[in-house]
């Protein structure tokens, strides 16, 4: 298992897929005052090596929840686009946590 440490001491386990599944991480920054949306996706298999990875602009979002919504399309776009099967995503557990 893989532990990322972001600089607010937040920390994100990242699992192993189980064998003949990936692993889609993808995550997501969105500016209050400008509503400008980055994302960032990396898939790995279950031996957690990096297959493709990506980041971009995705233009503007009303809010932080759109923004999420935007990098999980991105993500499932890329994913598809190179034909993978069987893949789990993952995006930060801590952003839906503070929804309510």
């Amino acid at each position: 298992m893989l532990v990322r440490i972001f600089s607010n001491g937040y920390q994100m386990s990242v699992c192993h897929p189980e064998i003949g599944f990936l692993t889609c991480n993808y995550d997501v920054t969105y500016n209050l005052h400008t509503s400008q949306v980055w994302g960032a996706w990396i898939v790995r298999n279950s031996q957690c090596q990096p297959e493709p990875w990506g980041s971009d602009s995705l233009g503007l979002a009303q809010s932080s929840l759109a923004a999420k919504a935007k990098a999980l399309f991105v993500a499932m776009l890329n994913v598809w686009t190179w034909a993978f099967r069987n893949v789990i995503f993952e995006g930060t557990r801590e952003f839906f946590g503070k929804i309510s």
